[in-house]
């Protein structure tokens, strides 16, 4: 079976439970026979032996700084850029 799974990422020495229930998840997955791509969306998924699906290298769709400043500060975005 192909399974897609998207991820928020470890974020590189970070690690908490989610990351390695995700890691686990995955290498389970893959012991079983399964194709799995793992695709990070917040911080990147820096594990041994797992490689991302990504549409380009270490790709990041919701960058943590800008999640932070998006939901700290709303009126951030109706400013136009320098």
């Amino acid at each position: 079976m192909n399974i897609f799974y998207v991820v928020a990422g470890t974020g590189g020495r970070f690690l908490c439970d989610a990351s390695i229930r995700d890691s686990n998840l995955v290498a389970g997955l893959r012991g079983a026979g399964h194709r799995v791509a793992v695709l990070p969306v917040y911080l990147p998924f820096d594990d041994d032996g797992i490689e991302e699906a990504s549409c380009g290298e270490n790709e990041i769709y919701a960058g943590a700084i800008g999640v932070w400043i998006a939901q700290r500060f709303p009126w951030f975005g109706r400013i136009p850029p320098v």
